[in-house]
């Protein structure tokens, strides 16, 4: 018995009928369209609102600028991660243990 099995991560094996051997693997290549999907649909960059005189007397102002700020560094972060994702897909980065699980959280959606 394989021990990824026992532990619940066995949807990284397959079976090949042919030699018996495990391909592990096959469910990132399969990921690489999705990641390039959501990356396409996240938008390129929010606008920062502009701040003068008169806006910033505005407490409502005060708070969107402040969520705007926010969202900006947390869409930088998830394009950052799909994009460490998308290379991990394509081969071109080694996998680390938080790409890993990023990848298999996106792939069990």
């Amino acid at each position: 018995m394989n021990i990824k099995l026992i532990q619940g991560t066995g949807d990284e094996i397959e079976s090949n009928d042919a030699g018996g051997k495990e391909e592990s693997g096959t469910w990132l290549t399969k990921l690489q369209p999705k990641v390039e999907q959501m990356l396409e649909r996240l938008p390129g960059q929010l606008t920062i609102l502009e701040r003068n005189e008169k806006s910033i007397q505005n407490p409502l102002f005060r708070f969107l600028e402040r969520e705007v700020v926010v969202v900006s560094g947390l869409l930088d972060s998830v394009k950052a991660d799909l994009n460490a994702v998308l290379e991990l897909t394509k081969g071109l980065r080694k996998q680390t243990n938080v790409l890993k699980q990023q990848s298999e959280d996106l792939h069990s959606e």
